[in-house]
């Protein structure tokens, strides 16, 4: 329930009756995983299992929620807020116990969604997330690396796409446990930068590709469900 994803799914469901419930991976998890985990000190005795995330402003004219819709944040943030990134150390995601505690996380998001979607009689079914960069090593175009700096300031670009990894490797581990389909659909978009605006927003083509991707992976699914 403490799962933005999850409680949309409550809200909308009963309305919306939905047949499939389909979970895409997105960087905002992370984001918001990286703030509890990474964002703050932490005692090196403390559980990180039981660290607080930050919670979901109540509503859309929540203060915050209203300031970060103004052009004056989204200067501030654009020209600020990769300077102020560069001035501080950030998670390479290579530190075992909190990888382990970020993997939970985004295991028991995927679970909640799935626990979700049985409720209201949907099939739920996981979707593999695409990057522009998905190799670690390699080096990321200057734009592509700012525009995730503004976005996640507490990864490195290397940290990023390994949690990115994480939670595909999670997303995996949970289909086979739950025995939820994966639709592969980033392999034909994944490492692909021409089809990318920045490291995950996807330029119309490549919107258009992955809808191609994903209806061919539903067609037979849906046939057999109908039948």
């Amino acid at each position: 329930e403490r799962h933005r994803s999850v409680r949309t799914l409550r809200e909308l469901g009963e309305a919306w009756a939905p047949d499939l419930v389909l979970v895409y991976q997105m960087s905002n998890d992370l984001d918001r995983i990286a703030t509890a985990l990474v964002g703050r000190a932490i005692d090196p005795e403390a559980d990180l299992n039981a660290i607080p995330e930050p919670p979901a402003p109540p509503s859309d004219l929540d203060p915050t929620e209203i300031a970060r819709q103004t052009t004056a944040y989204e200067l501030m943030r654009s020209k600020l807020g990769p300077l102020v990134v560069d001035l501080r150390p950030q998670c390479d995601g290579r530190e075992p116990g909190i990888n382990a505690a970020a993997a939970a996380r985004v295991e028991a998001r995927f679970r909640g969604v799935i626990a979700c979607g049985r409720e209201l009689g949907a099939t739920p079914m996981l979707v593999s997330f695409a990057t522009a960069y998905p190799d670690p090593e390699r080096p990321l175009p200057p734009e592509f690396a700012a525009a995730l700096k503004r976005a996640n300031s507490l990864l490195s670009s290397e940290g990023w796409r390994r949690w990115v990894r994480l939670g595909d490797e999670c997303m995996r581990g949970v289909a086979e446990a739950e025995g939820v389909p994966v639709l592969e659909v980033a392999t034909a978009l994944d490492g692909r930068p021409e089809l990318f605006v920045d490291q995950y927003h996807f330029t119309p083509e490549g919107h258009r590709l992955f809808a191609t991707q994903l209806a061919d992976q539903l067609e037979p699914r849906l046939r057999a469900r109908a039948e």
